[in-house]
């Protein structure tokens, strides 16, 4: 009995087991999908051109995700594609380009055929100003000023304008016409500013006042890089600031001695005389004051072409 029965056992075990490989066969050969296209772009002429260099992103659900790159006639080709995934997204990617996507539904054996065309990325720059509050007041480019004071003009052995005194700051020069060249620029190429009030002459571009120096604060003469405030100028700028009248009333007389003219040992008569009067004071207390200044001058300048007796002018 138990003889009998071996065979049939065996034959039964050799059945599971071929049922068993064949259904791993059928598992192992179950159809897959392809997915293959093309990139191109439009050119400005309307005309296609397939793109090389293409990044082509395959994404399954339920797969991992797979690249390919397109080949010099813009083609790529994605094989053994689980057709079990379903719905798949491929995407299209290249630098310069906008990128494009394309949904696809696979189902088993399918062989998709995807055209895929990117369109012209638009140039954009981005700038990003950032200020500095530390920096704000600061500047690179920094006019040269030169400043006189007021004690420096009246100790100086000038005359009672303050053009007398210009001379006295650095790159100011009085040339042979009696003209002030300010830093090589001509005197009707340069402009004046009293209290930031313009001064200067609309016709001759020269000063249109004469101040007595009794009257002046300081004097300022500003290089070539000067505020825009002063852009009526094509040379340099001279800054007159004024005198303000005290809370008293004063009254200042200066230069009241005259200079005595000498011609061959012998005095005849006067050379110069400059007296100057200054009155200053409150018209309404800590509101209202004023300040007048007055000069008289009397000279004589001599002519060496002349006789001594007839020389001076």
């Amino acid at each position: 009995m138990t003889v009998a029965m071996m065979p049939r056992a065996f034959s039964l075990r050799c059945a599971s087991v071929f049922l068993i490989l064949l259904s791993g066969t059928a598992r192992a050969q179950q159809p897959s999908a392809t997915v293959a296209g093309t990139v191109s772009v439009t050119a400005p002429d309307g005309q296609s051109m397939f793109l090389p260099g293409v990044t082509l992103t395959l994404t399954c659900a339920g797969a991992p995700e797979r690249k390919e790159v397109s080949n010099e006639q813009g083609a790529f080709r994605f094989d053994n594609v689980s057709a079990g995934s379903g719905v798949c997204a491929i995407v299209a990617d290249l630098e310069g380009f906008r990128s494009s996507t394309r949904t696809l539904t696979l189902k088993t054996g399918d062989s998709a055929a995807v055209a895929l065309e990117l369109g012209l990325d638009t140039l954009q720059e981005d700038v990003t100003v950032r200020g500095n509050a530390d920096a704000a007041g600061e500047s690179t480019l920094t006019a040269h000023v030169e400043r006189m004071s007021a004690e420096t003009m009246r100790m100086a052995p000038i005359g009672g304008r303050f053009q007398d005194a210009l001379p006295l700051i650095p790159g100011v020069l009085r040339g042979p016409d009696g003209l002030l060249n300010i830093s090589g620029a001509r005197r009707n190429q340069s402009a004046v500013t009293f209290n930031s009030a313009n001064g200067t002459d609309p016709v001759t571009g020269e000063d249109s006042l004469e101040l007595p120096i009794d009257a002046v604060s300081s004097v300022q003469v500003r290089g070539a890089a000067y505020a825009p405030e002063f852009g009526l100028s094509a040379g340099v700028v001279t800054t007159v600031e004024t005198v303000r009248a005290g809370d008293a009333w004063r009254v200042t007389l200066n230069d009241l001695e005259p200079r005595v003219r000498r011609r061959g040992g012998a005095f005849r008569g006067l050379e110069s005389f400059t007296p100057r009067i200054t009155v200053g004071g409150p018209i309404v207390k800590r509101k209202l004051t004023l300040l007048q200044s007055a000069q008289y001058e009397y000279s004589q300048t001599r002519v060496f072409g002349l006789p001594p007796s007839e020389s001076d002018t």
